[in-house]
């Protein structure tokens, strides 16, 4: 759909809504003012208007005021003291409103000779002046009927109230014209930019835009003019009725226009996507901004409807609905409940209408996620049987990627299953990229573990069923994972060991070999024989079945101390018989040693005893001390 449909719909809508008032209200306004009516065609610039009340003036009344004929003189009234005074009170309520007027002359008169940019330049400041024409106007009505109304003859107060009701009916009239000129001007503005190129789309749109906010002023001016003429007690009925009956069918018109702008908003955002194009991005502002001043102008109909005591409960919920702004009209209970209800019945459209397409993508999602499950088994066993096949590859790396293809096989399926019921994956891909950039500043540490679990996979320091001492803790490893390994200490508890904590320190293998070396070291009594218990021992190593052959067993005197001779007793055998040969063979040789007279040593130690006699002190000499004879103690 073209983006500038909406706007231009809306702009259609809004003529509609707030065009001209039916005939026989527009004859009505001629037949006050015949003159305005024919100075001002609907075609002709509204800014070249001239204040309407000289001409009338000059026709309904024997004594105009100056006030409204601005090149005429004052009127006169009675020669009497009492009736200059009156004149002269009425005059200074219409003072305003004669200077103005003479000014609108001089603008009229100077914009009607003048061409190019002094035309344009004149052009704005008679707008202003008419406004403020306007404005003196409802003000001269206000003091001529208000609390303390202008003194003067009734003559000249009726008199003045006639003319300044006659040019409040033409200005009326005017007003009638210029919101028309505007919303005729807004229909055309609207298809031009509709086509105009690139470069000049953006003078249109600021154009557009311009009349698209005059117009909620004009209904402004329409209202107080209405107003003025009430004070005045002119009829006013038949306009106001036809004014509230525009303000009901436009609000009615401009709240479609809404919801079309805001579906024109939505199309024009899914098309774009994710990465919207900076052409795009414009089109959007631009749609934006006039959506901005349409609901300007819905608001302004809504508040001259309040005023009017028309029902606009309904039109405030779809001026919420169709902008998503909440403003102070949601504090309304009535716009509340009714916003609720809209929102409740919508809720069972939505579902009513897509019940079938709903359970249709309920079902394909459940067959697509059950058969990636499938699927995902598949991958797992078929990935199983070709790292088996590999003498490289050890089971902890085998576990991992077997895990990892059922996996990345079931995501995928959860992608196109997620397809299937209407959700957008990219968007949500974007959203996860952006949330883990943010995570990765927060998870530092999982990060690390998870560089470092990397790091194990590719090197193997050791694999599942190794004995490990790692990070302070020996066991073996059970599973493993990119965060933690887990390890089955000897007395069965298991402990998850933080990846980075393993490859952070030193790493020892205990079961990475096939075999190993038991250390092993006994001891015998000095006096024993050394060459028998060697042999002894070397025949208890020979006997032992799981004593490895190849490399062969070491038996050798290590140490002498003051006790014991010390051997040492080095069997190799095969890794997982370790601790079956190291109590055995220490069982043996307790055993044999008793069996063949070998004494175990035990620790001896020799206590010297000294014994000392003290003298008698003879002319300030010490006598000698006498050490007693030495005895040998054995302790054990």
């Amino acid at each position: 759909m073209n983006t500038h449909f909406a706007a231009r719909t809306a702009a259609v809508w809004i003529v509609l809504a707030l065009g001209a008032l039916p005939q026989d209200a527009h004859a009505q306004a001629k037949k006050h003012a015949p003159s305005a009516a024919n100075k001002h065609p609907p075609a002709a610039a509204h800014a070249e208007a001239a204040p309407a009340a000289a001409a009338p003036a000059a026709e309904t009344s024997p004594t105009p005021p100056a006030a409204v004929a601005p090149s005429a003189p004052p009127a006169a009234a009675a020669p009497s003291t009492a009736a200059t005074a009156g004149a002269d009170s009425i005059e200074a309520a219409l003072a305003g409103v004669q200077q103005t007027g003479a000014r609108i002359s001089e603008l009229r008169k100077g914009a009607s000779e003048a061409s190019g940019e002094r035309r344009e330049l004149l052009l704005p400041e008679l707008t202003a002046v008419r406004t403020l024409y306007r404005r003196e106007l409802n003000q001269a009505a206000a003091r001529l009927t208000g609390a303390s109304p202008a003194q003067g003859t009734p003559e000249a107060v009726s008199a003045a109230r006639t003319q300044i009701g006659t040019a409040l009916t033409a200005e009326g009239a005017l007003i009638r014209e210029d919101l028309d000129h505007e919303l005729e001007q807004l229909t055309t503005l609207v298809s031009k930019v509709d086509s105009a190129p690139a470069e000049q789309r953006a003078k249109l749109e600021q154009a557009r835009n311009g009349s698209a906010t005059q117009a909620p002023l004009l209904l402004g001016e329409l209202d107080t003019n209405m107003e003025a003429r009430a004070l005045l007690g002119l009829d006013v009925s038949a306009e106001r009725k036809q004014l509230e009956l525009r303000l009901t069918n436009g609000a009615k018109l401009v709240g479609a226009a809404l919801h079309g702008i805001s579906a024109s908003l939505d199309k024009l955002a899914e098309a774009a996507g994710a990465k919207p194009k900076p052409e795009d991005e414009a089109k959007r502002t631009a749609i934006e901004d006039f959506r901005s001043l349409v609901v300007d102008l819905q608001r302004k109909n809504l508040a001259l409807m309040d005023k009017y005591g028309l029902d606009t409960v309904q039109h405030r919920q779809d001026l919420i609905s169709a902008t998503g702004q909440v403003t102070q009209d949601i504090l309304d209970a009535k716009v509340a409940t009714g916003l609720a209800k809209k929102m409740k019945d919508d809720a069972i459209d939505w579902i009513s209408a897509r019940a079938s397409v709903f359970v249709f993508g309920a079902i394909s999602f459940a067959v697509i996620v059950l058969l990636f499950v499938g699927l995902a088994r598949i991958g797992r066993s078929l990935a199983k049987r070709a790292l088996g096949r590999s003498s490289h590859m050890s089971n902890l790396a085998s576990d991992f990627f077997i895990t990892l293809t059922g996996r990345v096989i079931l995501g995928v399926g959860l992608v196109i299953a997620a397809a299937q019921i209407g959700i957008q994956v990219a968007p949500v891909l974007a959203g996860l990229g952006i949330v883990g950039f943010v995570l990765g500043f927060a998870l530092q540490e999982t990060l690390s573990n998870f560089a470092a679990g990397m790091m194990i996979l590719m090197y193997r320091p050791f694999d599942i069923g190794d004995l490990i001492e790692a990070a302070g803790v020996t066991g073996t490893v059970r599973a493993m994972t990119l965060v933690s390994t887990s390890v089955l200490t000897d007395d069965n508890q298991m402990l998850i060991v933080p990846n980075n904590k393993i490859w952070g320190g030193v790493i020892r293998n205990i079961t990475h070999q096939k075999t190993r070396r038991v250390d092993l070291v006994f001891g015998v009594g000095n006096a024993a024989d050394s060459q028998h218990a060697q042999k002894v021992l070397e025949a208890i190593l020979a006997e032992n079945p799981k004593v490895l052959k190849q490399p062969a067993p070491v038996v050798r005197l290590h140490e002498l101390t003051d006790s014991a001779a010390k051997f040492v007793v080095r069997p190799w055998v095969k890794t997982e018989d370790y601790w079956d040969v190291h109590w055995a063979v220490t069982e043996e040789v307790r055993q044999r040693f008793g069996a063949e007279g070998l004494s175990s040593p035990f620790p001896r130690h020799n206590v010297h005893i000294f014994q000392e006699q003290v003298g008698e002190r003879v002319a300030g000499r010490h006598s000698d001390v006498v050490p007693a004879d030495s005895q040998t103690v054995k302790v054990g």
